[in-house]
């Protein structure tokens, strides 16, 4: 795998694991409905980003082959 390869695996694992532990961590006080709506929202909202990043990363690499 090429270095950019291996950048954007690290960054889907990173976003897995902040998935797991951040709203593990921030809202221990919450009831078990709130608790999974928020996780829901942050994890949705994480994942739209890297989406958008790795369809940037693609664009990027199909227009340096031309």
């Amino acid at each position: 795998m090429k270095k950019s390869e291996w950048l954007l695996a690290i960054i889907i694992m990173a976003m897995g694991l902040m998935c797991m532990m951040v709203p593990a961590n921030s809202f221990g006080g919450m009831s078990l409905v709130q608790f999974g709506r928020d996780a829901g929202k942050f994890c949705i909202y994480i994942m739209a980003l890297i989406g958008i990043i790795i369809v940037i990363y693609f664009l990027i690499v199909k227009r340096g082959k031309r």
